[in-house]
């Protein structure tokens, strides 16, 4: 196979995970809060990014798609259940300022921050003790 349509296939792959996560964000999450900000904002940049990081590197392409897709889901998963903990403290007694005080921050995009932030970090620390270990052995 050429080494061009190789590239092109490679960067395909690294984007499948974000189709995915369109096409279910399409059909099943439009209320999810998270899934729906990423869609209404600059979701299409990260789409770009790992088709282009895909096309140069294939294993640092599949590492960025891979954890925008498991720090994504986590996120959602985690904020969700901390405005459920949230939503069951509000009780009959406390004033609206109160109760919408509690619910008006959801905490998803900052734990899909942080959870991305450090699976990128972890994925270039692995190479890097990976790259060491295979270049001592030589």
């Amino acid at each position: 196979m050429q080494p061009a349509v190789k590239r092109i296939i490679h960067s395909l792959i690294c984007i499948l995970p974000f189709a995915v996560l369109f096409a279910l964000t399409e059909l099943f999450f439009k209320d999810a809060y998270l899934f729906a900000w990423m869609r209404e904002h600059w979701y299409l940049l990260l789409f770009a990014a790992a088709a282009v990081i895909g096309f140069i590197n294939f294993k640092a392409g599949a590492a960025f798609s891979l954890s925008y897709f498991v720090s994504l889901t986590a996120a959602q998963l985690i904020g969700d259940a901390v405005q459920k903990h949230r939503a069951a403290r509000i009780t009959a007694d406390m004033s609206e300022g109160e109760s919408s005080k509690l619910m008006e921050n959801n905490p998803a995009f900052a734990i899909w921050l942080a959870v991305f932030a450090e699976l990128l970090l972890f994925c270039v620390i692995f190479a890097i003790l990976r790259r060491r270990k295979s270049g001592a052995s030589a």
